[in-house]
């Protein structure tokens, strides 16, 4: 069998690093050369758990970036939904009378937001880190888009690592249906202009050494 370069991608939480653990360990022990991507602030984690850290972005909490991105009209919208115990984000939900566009496009525009505070400052280094290590396989978990982005940007396999049930991707579905139904100049997509704009963003870098 032939030696492969695997790099994890993970958000800078602990519980994340833990759940990847086994399958780098796993890889690691059969022969293979294994990095585990993630903020500064999880460095510390991943090499006591005797894999070999490589840090990229910013050492700024996500929920510190959560409060820099957030504009009054959301700031409003949490208030309102918290008023109400409503905060969009019970992504096993499945009735369709709760699907409602308005809920969708909320819940979606949050999870833009979300996703953005955990990966877009991780985005830039990890894709040169990729430009220089050549990975030949970046597993990536399941809200780690980063890791998405950087393999393809470098033509990496990739494959996303699942940690529960994937009850996201049907409410995914569900958006992406009710999305159809609305009148053109009312689809927005929050969640899938981000992707786009990360992938778009790594094409015209210069690689640096590591």
């Amino acid at each position: 069998m032939t030696a492969m370069r695997v790099l994890f991608a993970t958000i800078p939480v602990r519980s994340h690093l833990h759940l990847l653990a086994p399958m780098a360990w796993a890889l690691q022990a059969a022969g293979h050369e294994v990095r585990v991507a993630s903020g500064p602030e999880l460095t510390d984690v991943i090499t006591k758990a005797g894999l070999t850290a490589v840090p990229v972005g910013s050492d700024q909490s996500i929920f510190e970036k959560l409060e820099q991105m957030m504009d009054d009209e959301l700031r409003e919208k949490v208030k309102e939904l918290e008023e109400r115990g409503d905060l969009l984000v019970d992504l096993s939900e499945n009735r369709k009378e709760e699907l409602t566009w308005e809920r969708l496009r909320w819940g979606f525009r949050g999870a833009r937001m979300t996703n953005a505070a955990m990966n877009d400052s991780m985005v830039e280094e990890m894709v040169e880190y990729c430009r220089w290590w050549k990975p030949d396989l970046v597993v990536w978990d399941s809200v780690s888009y980063a890791g998405s982005i950087a393999a393809t940007a470098v033509g990496a396999a990739h494959g996303r690592f699942l940690l529960g049930l994937n009850v996201d991707a049907r409410m995914r579905r569900h958006f992406l249906r009710v999305r159809a139904q609305q009148p053109p100049e009312d689809r927005e997509d929050a969640l899938a202009d981000w992707l786009g704009a990360g992938r778009r963003s790594t094409e015209c870098r210069s690689p640096r050494r590591w």
